[in-house]
């Protein structure tokens, strides 16, 4: 009795201090994005993740390139040294500032999406109009050539203690206005170094996977599965929202699904991608020949420039002009440094400070 009272009384001491164990994936990473005219933000971040609270650790630094930069700025407005708790079980998320010492709370709150009866209303004349300026545009547009690719590069080694080998995700598409004449190329290219699903990387991905299927509920978002997040998909559909008002809307991978079963079973240590936007032409082109230039429709991958495309877009170079290689309007890079399935005392998902 005495044996069971001792250790009922111990645990309940743990409880009270916070000390009780919770299965978790630790991760580390390191993240930089590059806005092309912009700046460069980049994130030192630790994740602590279980099925119901997640905390992260940050290190931000945003560098602005002239007005234009600052104003994107804004939008990376987290503290340089800032810390997050999403805990599901009580719908808060704690946000704080480690130089300021300053926390916050604040409820999680579903999405509130538009009112039906907002939805039934006659849209006001100007709208009509942008939208129909919208549906002109977007019936101009004449996809010549997309394509979408994954390749094993044939590298290999060890990057922080993963084995990997490296793939290369290729996707462009190749369009045409046929209203202005202009003509554009999107791409996306993707060095990935893929490590084999371990047996430490399946059960933090099914904690991760747990967790973010229990946000997105909390979010009013029901979801009957949850996606692996594999940057070379993700940055696609993330571009895709992203698109200019000038780049096709029906470019479309017929054999993504197929392509992208080639990284089944590998997880993403290493993504180093570069997204282009090429344009050439526009209202002058339209009065020139119905088909684009044989040398404009020379696209084969962001490895050799876009072939003639660059060339039909830059015209010849002057005799003192040092040419240029491409510039992607935005590169981003991410390294896994650390990832662990452990078992965790419950008092790390508190905030070092008090919280209002």
């Amino acid at each position: 009795m005495k044996a069971i009272f001792t250790t009922c009384l111990i645990a309940i001491v743990f409880l009270n201090l916070g000390l009780a164990q919770v299965t978790v994936v630790e991760k580390a990473s390191k993240s930089t994005i590059t806005f092309k005219g912009f700046g460069t933000y980049n994130t030192d971040e630790t994740t602590i993740t279980s099925e119901e609270v997640k905390r992260s650790d940050s290190k931000n630094n945003f560098k602005g390139q002239g007005l234009a930069g600052k104003l994107v700025g804004k939008f990376f407005a987290k503290p340089a040294d800032a810390g997050e708790i999403i805990n599901l079980p009580e719908s808060n998320i704690y946000e704080w500032d480690v130089k300021k010492k300053k926390c916050s709370v604040r409820p999680i709150k579903k999405l509130e999406l538009e009112p039906k009866e907002s939805a039934a209303k006659e849209p006001a004349a100007e709208d009509k109009e942008d939208l129909e300026k919208e549906k002109e545009r977007e019936s101009s547009i004449e996809i010549i050539k997309s394509e979408f690719k994954v390749e094993k590069t044939g590298k290999s080694g060890t990057v922080n203690n993963f084995p990997f080998d490296e793939y290369w995700i290729n996707a462009y598409t190749l369009w045409r206005d046929k209203q202005s004449g202009m003509i554009g190329c999107d791409s996306l290219s993707v060095l990935s170094s893929m490590t084999p699903h371990s047996e430490s990387i399946q059960k933090g991905m099914a904690i991760e996977a747990a967790f973010a299927t229990s946000y997105l509920e909390k979010l009013g978002i029901n979801l009957a599965q949850t996606q692996d997040a594999l940057l070379g998909s993700q940055w696609l559909k993330m571009l895709q929202q992203m698109k200019s008002e000038d780049v096709a809307a029906d470019s479309k991978y017929q054999n993504m699904a197929d392509e992208m079963a080639k990284l089944d079973g590998l997880y993403p240590v290493v993504t180093d991608g570069k997204y282009y936007a090429r344009r050439s032409g526009g209202e002058q082109m339209a009065s020139k020949s119905e088909e684009p230039q044989e040398e404009s429709t020379d696209v084969t991958d962001v490895k050799k420039g876009l072939g003639g495309l660059a060339k039909g877009m830059f015209g010849k170079k002057k005799e003192d002009e040092k040419p240029k290689g491409l510039e992607p309007a935005l590169a981003f890079y991410t390294e896994v440094l650390k990832w662990n399935v452990a078992a965790v005392d419950a008092g790390r998902f508190t905030s070092p400070f008090p919280c209002k």
